[in-house]
């Protein structure tokens, strides 16, 4: 790991998994442009390559230098550089080509130098393959920002974050690398870059100066004048997609140099200095933030307008209880950090609230107007309000427990909840059916004296308020980090091929798990490649019923046609499909022949015509008309020399015409003996020649006698 300048920690961290060759199956390496990320994916990949014993990757052996030339069969790149994005399709090839076995190398690792351009469905497509692998797969993912991914993606992989270069690391560097730079330009480019090699080499190279709005905005930025901004930002609105995203890109530059900055100990320029002693670390998260979702705008099908609007919207993260749903409010000139108590404005009036995640800009589109502000801080009278809530809510949940024991309603209750200023108490509860309460709330109003509200809620949402442990192990997904219930049907359970035992695909509240909505689109994705079960396919050792299917390995069991008591598996690509799914009456046969992949036509002509080499054979010469004669002509002959004279049949007269209307004569198949026939039938065979074979008569007439 010697090529890869600096990243003393991560190396350190690398080393042991180098020397004992244990390397995870899936890596995540997150930097920004420049970092280093690239080298380190062609070492990581030439460590697993590597056939050396004593240090990996020793950059000696045959496949070292394959992988570090880039012709290593093994190592396979997933990117296509003519597309703005990682599609899904390019994912399923991937997973597809996953299950063949290495060519030459140990491992076969795939590379993905924009994984944060993967969308969603991309993404779970990919989930199944990273989370079960065959042994000898690795993924390498390359991102710009972790956060792009989604958090499944992010806890199968293993994390490697690239650390900026110090000035005795990078300097050296570039003067090795740019000989003819004086150190002055080295410096500089090394404080512009914000101490990442590759942007201070692309500096050097293209010798480029900041853009003008760069200045300005950081110049503006840093004095908090919002008119000013404004003003610099309506003139982009002019500018196209294509040229509003380096400057933009430029500006999460100039930020993230300035967070270095404020951090301690990183150089930058004049401008990037002001901007870090001028907003706190928060605010230059939140402005990165924003810029990054511009960026991602710019890559879709968005106005700049809409664009440069976006960075105008700056919200904070509300969450009124632990474990409830976030919303959006307004700071309102307030700074605030996750963590904060603060006092909200909302529709039933004041509120307490925790703030989970400080001030960010998001899409107009993401916001639900009215946008409600912030009011304040929560103050310490606040706080101790806030105390007597509590108390009040854990007393008023007794008592109503109680009464509802004494009043014999069926109902369970939940929870009680009370406003800030204690103008009402809200208890929540399940039950079966309709429940008369009126009694109750006689009761507890003639006991707190305020306002009594009583809400039945369903079995899931008491999951969510209560909390507890999944049969996973792990706190219910509902209570730690789901905003709202998603749509789970049985369905799912039976695509993914789960046990429909209630109990095993139930949650503890008694209805189908929430984490079964969480891979369905990669299985259904998965369905697609695949033949159902009872299909007829083709393989390449002949054609079968296809018995089982495993969706994640992509593969199918066959029953052999030939032998039924066979029973091969095969890849999904290693079959071809003749009919998909169980036969039906009305379905047309399938042809005998019909073998695209075993070969099943050619052995058929073989059979129709075993001795199709002597049809390629010259032409005999032509007989004479003596000669020509056929084999049964020639076999009826030679019988009838064989038979004596007085057996042989007299020659057959000329055939008339047959009528339409008339049937043709049998055959006899032996002479049979002539009986004695009456005179009027004499005289008519005298008059008329004998023909051969039986007369038949009309049913129904005699022949009459002549008078």
């Amino acid at each position: 790991m010697d090529e890869l300048l600096g990243n003393e920690q991560l190396k350190t961290s690398l080393a042991p998994a180098l020397r004992e060759d244990r390397l995870s199956h899936s890596y995540l390496l997150c930097g920004p442009r420049g970092s280093g990320k690239h080298t380190l994916a062609r070492l990581l990949a030439a460590a697993m390559q590597c056939t050396s014993g004593d240090k990996r990757p020793c950059l000696r052996c045959a496949q070292c230098r394959k992988v570090l030339t880039g012709n290593h069969p093994d190592v396979i790149t997933v990117d296509d550089p003519s597309k703005k994005t990682v599609t899904v399709d390019q994912i399923r090839q991937a997973n597809a080509d996953l299950y063949i076995r290495p060519n030459e190398g140990r491992r076969k690792i795939y590379v993905f130098p924009r994984a944060m351009d993967m969308n969603p469905s991309a993404q779970n497509a990919l989930l199944k393959s990273i989370e079960e692998p065959p042994a000898y797969g690795a993924f390498l993912l390359l991102t710009d920002a972790e956060e792009k991914l989604l958090p499944t993606i992010r806890s199968r992989c293993v994390a490697l974050h690239l650390t900026p270069l110090s000035r005795e690391v990078c300097l050296p560097a570039l003067e090795r690398a740019f000989p003819q730079k004086t150190g002055t330009e080295l410096a500089d480019a090394w404080r512009r870059s914000g101490g990442w090699y590759g942007q201070a080499a692309e500096l050097l190279s293209a010798g480029r100066e900041p853009d003008e709005r760069t200045l300005r905005f950081l110049e503006l930025y840093a004095r908090r004048d919002k008119l000013a901004l404004t003003e610099l930002l309506v003139p982009m609105e002019r500018l196209k997609r294509d040229q509003l995203e380096p400057l933009l890109l430029e500006w999460i530059e100039s930020l993230e140099q300035a967070l270095a900055a404020r951090s301690g100990g990183m150089p930058a320029s004049d401008s990037v200095l002001a901007v870090s002693r001028g907003r706190t670390s928060q605010q230059l998260l939140a402005a990165i933030s924003a810029l990054r979702r511009s960026v991602e705008l710019c890559r879709g099908n968005i106005s700049v307008a809409a664009i440069c609007g976006a960075l105008h919207i700056t919200v904070c993260d509300i969450q009124f209880r632990s474990g409830s749903k976030i919303y959006y409010f307004d700071p309102d000139q307030l700074e605030l950090k996750s963590g904060d108590h603060v006092i909200i404005d909302t529709a039933r009036g004041a509120e307490y609230g925790y703030c989970v995640q400080g001030n960010h800009r998001v899409a107009p589109r993401e916001v639900v107007q009215p946008l409600r502000k912030v009011l304040r801080l929560a103050t310490e009278r606040d706080e101790a309000i806030h105390e007597d809530n509590l108390h009040k809510e854990k007393k008023a949940y007794d008592f109503c427990q109680r009464k509802i024991g004494e009043l014999g309603l069926e109902m369970q209750l939940v929870s009680a909840e009370s406003a800030f200023d204690g103008s009402k108490l809200l208890f929540f509860f399940t039950a079966d059916g309709r429940v008369d309460f009126r009694e109750l709330v006689k009761i507890l109003a003639s006991a707190f004296h305020t306002r009594i509200e009583l809400r039945q809620i369903g079995v899931r949402d008491k999951a969510k308020m209560v909390g507890g442990l999944g049969i996973c192990g792990r706190p219910f997904c509902c209570a730690q980090f789901l905003q709202d219930f998603q749509p789970v049907s049985i369905k799912m359970a039976k695509t993914q091929n789960l046990s429909l035992n209630p109990t095993k695909i139930s949650g503890t509240c008694g209805r189908l798990m929430c984490c079964l909505k969480y891979e369905q689109e990669a299985y259904e994705d998965l369905i697609k490649t695949s033949p159902k079960a009872d299909s007829f396919v083709d393989t390449p050792d002949g054609r079968g019923t296809v018995t089982a299917v495993n969706l994640m390995r992509q593969s199918v069991n066959v029953r052999m046609e030939h032998d039924p008591e066979e029973i091969h598996c095969y890849k999904n690509c290693d079959i071809c499909v003749l009919r998909n799914g169980k036969g039906k009456k009305t379905d047309p046969p399938i042809p005998d022949d019909l073998a695209p992949i075993s070969g099943g036509r050619e052995k058929k002509e073989e059979e129709l015509y075993p001795r199709f080499e002597r049809r390629l054979e010259p032409e005999q010469p032509v007989k004479e008309e003596g000669e020509q004669k056929s084999r049964r002509r020639r076999a009826k002959e030679r019988a009838a020399e064989e038979e004596p004279a007085a057996v042989q049949e007299q020659p057959k007269p000329e055939k008339a015409p047959k009528s339409k209307k008339e049937k043709a004569p049998k055959k006899e198949s032996q002479p049979k003996k002539e009986l004695p026939k009456p005179e009027y039938a004499a005289q008519e065979n005298a008059a008329e020649p004998e023909k051969p074979g039986r007369s038949r008569r009309r049913r129904g007439k005699k022949p009459q006698p002549e008078v």
